[in-house]
């Protein structure tokens, strides 16, 4: 399977780093992209240095074939001395965990309705939530049930959707941060204490503006997954373009 890589031109960072800081965009099952864009920023970090802090911005699963793949992918990462590793959650995981912990939070059906039955039938389809629970494995629910909902370097804010504009750090929605949409995009202006937020959740073209990047590229519909690499004063994008491992289709992001 051929996939491209393509790094951008370094520009000015839109909040300095004094590390190397990586984010990973919207995965989606496609496991064959994330093992190879791994691989990739292995070699960046090789040159750029460390310490570094590489982090997953959520929606490792569903919408593709090799969701524990993904998984494990993230929790191995790009391992190696001074390098930290930090995985988000997604509005997916928690979709996926209330479904199969059986919190009940959302309604019925709307897991598997957004791409959650393409995990069901990488599991086998099991007939119960006991053994859909042990195909997917009790280790990898319970460091999903782990998973931060955001991330702090400096200046820099990661989290999965967005935040909720007006509404200090500190007092931000849990269920904000990895659903919202509209109000976060929408808004044009700065972010409490001066971050810039960098987040997937809305699928689309890259954006990059004064105090916020969105990398979300859409990688189950469009095959391109996306990275934003910051070092020092600089930023760049590294992109890698291959086949999804299944066909786009609705639902909520």
């Amino acid at each position: 399977m051929s996939i491209t890589l393509t790094r951008s031109e370094w520009q000015k960072a839109v909040r300095p780093a004094d590390r190397t800081v990586i984010a990973i965009g919207d995965v989606h099952g496609q496991a064959h992209l994330l093992e190879a864009l791994h691989a990739a920023l292995r070699d960046d970090i090789d040159r750029l240095g460390v310490p570094a802090t590489v982090i997953h911005l959520g929606d490792l699963v569903d919408r593709g074939t090799r969701n524990r793949d993904c998984v494990d992918l993230a929790r191995a990462g790009l391992a190696g001395d001074g390098i930290e590793l930090v995985t988000l959650r997604g509005n997916h995981e928690d979709m996926l965990l209330d479904t199969l912990l059986e919190r009940r939070v959302y309604g019925s059906g709307v897991w598997e309705w957004n791409g959650g039955a393409l995990v069901r039938a990488e599991l086998g389809a099991p007939g119960s939530l006991a053994e859909l629970r042990w195909a997917f494995g009790h280790d990898r629910l319970a460091w999903l049930a782990r998973l931060p909902r955001s991330h702090r370097v400096g200046e820099l804010l990661f989290v999965h959707a967005g935040i909720r504009p007006g509404v200090p750090l500190a007092r931000q929605r849990p269920e904000d941060l990895i659903w919202i949409r509209e109000e976060f995009l929408s808004h044009e202006g700065e972010w409490p204490e001066n971050v810039a937020v960098v987040h997937g959740h809305t699928p689309g073209p890259l954006e990059v503006g004064p105090h916020r990047i969105g990398i979300d590229t859409g990688a189950y519909a469009t095959g391109v997954l996306t990275a934003v690499e910051f070092a020092g004063e600089r930023m760049r994008f590294v992109s890698l373009e291959g086949t999804p491992d299944t066909e786009a289709f609705g639902g909520i992001g």
